[in-house]
């Protein structure tokens, strides 16, 4: 009987102690995702809120592979819809010209009258790296986003002290994505690794300052490796408005010739 009854009160509290672990494993996984949506919910508050920016005034330092410009740039765009970004390497006379839509991007060749045109899916299947508009756009102007996911699973986001500030670690199937931010809340850095390929991408903010009522970064990197291949560029922001009447006229396309962005790519 004595053995019996040892045996009876051991399994209950073997049952007990599985109970009450599971039950603090629940607790805490709780507690971790209302740390990270809460972290999320500070980074959104403390990002640029604006419908419509125009960057009239910016120089851009290239480097690809090694070959380096300098040039003047414009960019402007209505949030949520589209983005224009105009080069002008001389005497203030744009020679390209970029429009990144919802669906698609294309690159216009002024001087050479060719037309590169590429959509999201062509990234996703050539560089295995996961982007939609929301994220190019979030990407140049320091917002929040998980790369092309529009509604990101909070339980696959970890969130870590770094310094004075912190960082959320994703971990989504396709990409993995490292999102800093300072004691502000604001967006210092992203980098966000393809884990089917070796291509990753990094982006730097810097030198927060005030335009109007909305504090932007004026100095933002933002560069791209992997397959041998290197891209950097640095953006300097000189003059830069939010919320204003932004007119966009897009190119006519018959005025070009159609070129595949695989050409351009191996420029």
């Amino acid at each position: 009987m004595r053995t019996k009854h040892f045996i009876y009160i051991l399994a209950v509290a073997c049952v007990s102690f599985a109970c009450k672990t599971k039950q603090q494993v629940v607790t805490k996984q709780k507690t971790e995702r209302k740390s990270v949506e809460l972290l999320v919910e500070k980074l959104k508050q403390a990002e640029p809120q604006f419908n419509s920016a125009n960057v009239s005034k910016m120089n851009v330092n290239f480097d690809l592979n090694g070959r380096s410009m300098s040039v003047s740039a414009s960019c402007r765009l209505i949030k949520d819809s589209v983005m224009h970004i105009s080069i002008m390497p001389a005497l203030g006379i744009e020679l390209f010209k970029v429009e990144v839509n919802r669906d698609s991007l294309h690159v216009f060749d002024k001087f050479n009258r060719r037309s590169y045109s590429v959509d999201y899916k062509y990234l996703a299947d050539k560089f295995a790296v996961e982007l939609n508009y929301q994220s190019v756009e979030a990407l140049i102007t320091n917002r929040f986003f998980i790369a092309g996911e529009q509604n990101p699973d909070p339980e696959l986001m970890t969130a870590a002290s770094e310094g004075l500030g912190s960082v959320i670690n994703y971990k989504g199937n396709v990409m993995q994505q490292l999102t800093y931010s300072n004691e502000l809340n604001r967006i210092t850095k992203q980098n966000i690794v393809a884990k089917k390929s070796n291509y990753v991408l990094n982006a730097l903010y810097d030198t927060f300052e005030p335009a109007g009522e909305i504090v932007f970064p004026r100095k933002i990197n933002i560069s791209v490796s992997g397959n041998r291949r290197t891209f950097n560029a640095d953006f300097t922001i000189n003059r830069v408005t939010f919320n204003e009447n932004v007119q966009l006229q897009p190119i006519d396309r018959s005025r070009f010739t159609k070129a595949s962005i695989d050409q351009l790519l191996k420029k």
